[in-house]
């Protein structure tokens, strides 16, 4: 029968194009739907664009499960996909309307819910930090009673490390209220756990959860909270790795997780490993290269033939060596007037890539959250921290010059 993939926009990180070329791959027709012309037209390479179906569409004018019945034909069999958070949601729904393998409706609403998820886990065994909702600017002035301080605050919603703010003090708190231009919020403020922030990567498949490994990370200094480092697969001691996997599957369980990857965030404590974070999705940034590096098998290609069922009941990973991404960012606002050193970085001993999202003439500015990288460099080692090293010992070479 023939096979046909609806895939709902894509990620801008390097990444987003993995899935079109794994069902390529597949010989399964791909419909790609998307309102970013202005990124698809210089981004995806010309055999990629004469190999697929493109639509422009104008999603105040349309939805998602407009443009899937408008793609769906007798005889075809028919997946539906994204990897966007703005439209898992959506892509949620119409799955479980018309029965198609993606992550339940549920899990993604609770999962993207940070106060949800934090009361459906409530009388589980999984460690949590103190929080605190606020829906008003009046509930905002009170968190400094609710929580001691230092206090985290983020949007309830979304994920991608985005408007996440440390508060210190009260000073903090009113400078944030000050900043706040409506009287609705709908922010976590959460107690701050001083420790090792780690994720662990999961695959659910029949009602099989595989925990795949997990992964560090290395941040900027407070109080931003951008990611500029992670490597995959990380190794705890075995106490604390047989307990993070067991939180993991206790998270999956209770959210009745039954397709997909997650990508679940955790604090080693000094006391505890505290939940952060459930993301229903295969986790960010080049993650899911140095997943499929290290396990030996794209994750892309995992994904694809989950799609359509075409995936054997018992899914087998084999971890090998690990691999690294150290991300470069701008460091000021202008235009890129030269670029220096990609070249040395590139022969750097043990690096698999460096991938350039920046060229000369293009416009920059410093980031304020994950997003705006301007290269990130891969390399591979026998341990996640030796790989996170020798990305970011690679990654000193390359600089740019703005102007």
């Amino acid at each position: 029968m023939k096979k046909r993939l609806i895939l709902i926009e894509t990620l801008h990180t390097g990444t987003g194009l993995e899935i079109i070329k794994s069902a390529l791959t597949r010989n399964i027709e791909v419909y790609f739907i998307t309102a970013e012309a202005y990124w698809f037209e210089p981004n995806v390479p010309e055999s990629i664009k004469q190999a697929i179906h493109v639509s422009y569409v104008d999603w105040s004018k349309t939805t998602v499960r407009e443009q899937f019945l408008k793609y769906c034909e007798n005889g075809v069999k028919v997946a539906l996909f994204t990897q966007r958070d703005g439209f898992v949601e959506a892509v949620a729904d119409v799955c479980a309307e018309f029965n198609l393998n993606f992550q339940s409706a549920e899990a993604i609403q609770i999962g993207r819910n940070k106060q949800l998820a934090r009361q459906h886990l409530a009388n589980t065994n999984v460690s949590s930090p103190g929080y605190y909702h606020a829906s008003t600017i009046a509930q905002l002035r009170k968190a400094g009673e609710k929580l001691s301080f230092p206090i985290i605050s983020k949007p309830a919603n979304g994920s991608g490390s985005k408007d996440i703010t440390l508060l210190h003090n009260l000073v903090d708190l009113n400078a944030l209220i000050a900043r706040t231009q409506s009287e609705q919020v709908n922010l976590l403020l959460e107690e701050f756990i001083v420790g090792e922030l780690i994720s662990v990567e999961s695959f659910t498949y029949k009602g099989m959860n595989h925990i795949l490994g997990c992964t560090n990370r290395l941040m900027t200094h407070h109080p931003e909270f951008i990611e500029l480092g992670y490597a995959f697969p990380y190794k705890l001691n075995d106490n604390l790795q047989a307990k993070v996997e067991h939180y993991t599957n206790t998270v999956l369980d209770k959210l009745n997780y039954t397709f997909g990857f997650c990508h679940i965030e955790f604090i080693v404590g000094e006391d505890d490993i505290y939940l952060i974070e459930v993301n229903p999705r295969l986790g960010g940034g080049q993650l899911g290269k140095l997943m499929s590096n290290s396990l030996q098998a794209n994750v892309y290609d995992i994904m694809v033939d989950a799609l359509f069922d075409d995936l054997s009941d018992q899914v087998n990973f084999t971890t090998g060596d690990a691999y690294g991404c150290y991300t470069i960012y701008p460091t000021q606002a202008g235009t890129v007037k030269q670029i220096h050193g990609v070249e040395i970085a590139k022969h750097h001993p043990n690096i698999e890539g460096v991938i350039s999202a920046v060229s000369q003439g293009d416009q920059v500015t410093p980031p304020t959250d994950m997003l705006g990288h301007a290269f990130q460099v891969i390399a591979k080692e026998k341990t996640a921290e030796r790989a996170l090293l020798t990305a970011y010992s690679a990654a000193t070479s390359i600089s740019l010059e703005v102007v």
